[in-house]
């Protein structure tokens, strides 16, 4: 695209070719001919946008979100880490304890977790358990068992909080690359209304899906299995229901859809941590737990779990200078109607294992 100087020196150059006249700087005629080269230029820059806009190659933005639209997809939304957090006392409650909802609970980083429910510690317990979900959505409310430590809203009689399981569900907000990427895929997979491109483009228009894998003739002529799964794992039911109904008004006639939530496939991965002479081997440990489930997603839906790929979940760790993923060696394939879940983690110390 053109700069502004140079259309300004373009349109003088012509009009002393055709006139004679030489523009002078900073004259009244160079001060229009900088305002009409400004307008100009205007029309190129909208011209540009108007051009990387038209194609979901290069759109961003709401333009993007309209092209996926198209393809009948939606940006994800940032979701809210979930789970339960224990209220404990040191000795059996000897009247009951209410949790009121929305009590807040932190880990060491100031990450906040508030109960989305009312609960009580009964008479005679020792602890309640309840649910509660992150303050801000997004991937870093996933949490690993035992972050969360201190009662940032104090209950009257409660002397501990803590969550005994992982906070997860919680994603960032689809980001431009991650949807183009969807929507360029839909285009790999054109639909004609009967191939399974078209079933898995109307599967991941609805709401809640994150994945879906298409079984034609799984059971039998005329019969079709789709398999989806929700951003936090297994689809719920709603998300099924919703799925069925949206093939029930466009399925091809005579053909009987079953949609259903895929089975978890368990494997157990070992990672041995090349520790720092003062690395906190616990909280390392800790670490790539938190992000190996916090990454294993209903996006994983049928995909083989390699050694690369639990590497790059796990990224850069205080306290480890390197890790080797020893276990899977060759890669775990849960299969495509399965959804790869964590079974026991085993995170070594390279100083204990070495001697």
């Amino acid at each position: 695209m053109k700069s502004m100087q140079e259309i300004y020196e373009a349109i003088c150059g012509r009009i002393e070719a055709q006139s004679g006249v030489s523009v002078t700087e900073n004259g009244e005629l160079s001060l229009r001919l900088h305002a009409i080269a400004y307008e100009i230029y205007s029309l190129y820059a909208q011209a540009d946008w108007v051009r990387r806009q038209c194609f979901p190659q290069h759109a961003a933005g709401e333009e993007l979100v309209l092209h996926a639209k198209l393809r009948g997809l939606e940006r994800q939304e940032a979701a809210k880490a979930e789970g339960t957090i224990r209220f404990s006392v040191g000795e059996p409650a000897v009247t009951e304890l209410t949790i009121p909802k929305g009590t807040v609970c932190t880990t060491p980083a100031q990450r906040r977790f508030a109960t989305v429910e009312e609960a009580a510690i009964a008479h005679g317990a020792l602890f309640v358990e309840v649910a509660a979900e992150a303050e801000e959505a997004g991937a870093g409310g996933n949490v690993a068992a035992g972050e969360i430590l201190v009662m940032s809203t104090p209950v009257y009689g409660v002397s501990a909080c803590g969550n005994t399981a992982a906070f997860f569900g919680g994603r960032d907000a689809e980001g431009d690359e991650a949807l183009r990427a969807r929507v360029l895929e839909s285009y790999a997979q054109l639909q004609n209304g009967a191939n399974v491109g078209y079933y898995k483009t109307v599967a991941l228009g609805i709401a809640g899906v994150a994945a879906a894998e298409i079984f034609p003739l799984s059971r039998g002529g005329n019969t079709l299995d789709v398999v989806v799964a929700s951003p936090e794992g297994i689809a719920a039911e709603e998300v099924i229901a919703a799925v069925s109904a949206a093939f029930e008004a466009r399925r091809e006639l005579g053909v009987d859809v079953l949609v259903r939530a895929p089975e978890r496939a368990y494997f157990s991965p070992t990672i041995v941590l090349n520790m720092e002479p003062e690395g906190d081997f616990a909280a390392a440990q800790a670490t790539v737990a938190a992000r190996l489930e916090a990454a294993l997603d209903g996006r994983c839906l049928g995909k083989v779990i390699t050694g690369d790929l639990l590497t790059a979940w796990i990224g850069a760790v205080d306290g480890v200078q390197g890790y080797a993923v020893v276990e899977p060696e060759a890669g775990f394939e849960p299969g495509r109607d399965k959804l790869p879940s964590l079974g026991a983690v085993e995170v070594l110390d390279s100083r204990a294992v070495c001697t």
